[in-house]
């Protein structure tokens, strides 16, 4: 299975060195749960909630440093990126999203430099007011 992703910043396209293990993607609506007297439980459909990602995997001693740079610049500069992640005859994702979270972590028994990292995004829809 072929795929990229990549994130597009004012900067350029930045495509990871290593795609992630998998590419999950978390849909949920913003839905209440009612207690009826005399009838039980309901639900009260709600809208839908803002898409996640979480994207886990590693980056190569060579280019760590980048990385961990641009996705710590990424989560203090408030700004969401467009998030483009393509596979073969799919439909792909592109959506602006900001970032959530983000960890690393360096281990023993693997080169000296590679960082494991989790990144957690979010969808990113920009707030507009209507004109009553």
């Amino acid at each position: 299975m072929a795929y990229r992703v990549v994130f597009i910043t004012s900067g350029g396209k930045y495509e990871l060195p290593v795609n992630p293990y998998s590419f999950p993607v978390k849909r949920e609506a913003n839905n209440t749960s009612v207690e009826i007297l005399g009838f039980g439980e309901a639900v009260r459909p709600g809208r839908r909630r803002l898409n996640s990602y979480e994207l886990e995997s590693f980056f190569p001693a060579e280019v760590s440093d980048f990385w961990v740079a641009f996705f710590t610049t990424l989560l203090e500069s408030e700004k969401p990126v467009r998030l483009l992640y393509s596979r073969d005859g799919r439909e792909p994702v592109n959506v602006a999203v900001v970032v959530d979270r983000f960890e690393t972590v360096e281990e023993g028994g693997r080169p000296p430099g590679t960082i494991d990292y989790k990144l957690s995004l979010r969808e990113f829809r920009p707030i507009q007011s209507k004109v009553l």
